[in-house]
């Protein structure tokens, strides 16, 4: 009996969620992961409203993860945090943000990746009425560096 991709996406996507590693490695050693681990993760982190759980940061910092990943919308990682901090900002607290950033900022996220609209994190944040200066401070220091 064949297993909708979509029931094993669904099952990774679960994991995830519950920082599941054991059953997460289990079930990857198994069954590939439809459009990589970085599709999972984008679609993972879209909408998000709290921090990556332990298991998000570690498969962020495997060998072989690109972190400058672009969706089919064109937005990267950092684009996606920003965004989900202005969506979810009572909720998705500006420390959850900065973490996440750093996390992928130190899986090697170029901090100047534009998105489809040629926009990088930092312009996209500086966008929103809302300010967020922790992040916007992160991202600036970053953009001193390059």
């Amino acid at each position: 009996m064949q297993i909708p991709q979509d029931s094993i996406d669904k099952a990774f996507h679960d994991l995830l969620a519950t920082n599941s590693a054991a059953q997460f490695n289990s079930l990857r050693d198994i069954f590939p992961i439809s459009g990589g681990p970085e599709q999972l993760l984008w679609l993972f982190l879209h909408g998000r409203s709290s921090k990556l759980p332990q298991l998000a940061k570690n498969i962020v910092s495997e060998a072989g993860f690109n972190p400058n990943y672009l969706h089919g919308d064109q937005k990267g990682y950092l684009h996606l945090i920003v965004d989900n901090l202005q969506m979810t900002a009572q909720v998705y607290l500006e420390s959850s943000a900065v973490a996440d950033a750093k996390c992928f900022l130190a899986a090697g996220c170029q901090i100047d990746l534009p998105d489809g609209n040629g926009n990088t994190a930092l312009a996209h944040l500086q966008t929103f009425d809302t300010k967020f200066p922790k992040l916007e401070s992160l991202f600036e220091r970053r953009m001193a560096l390059v």
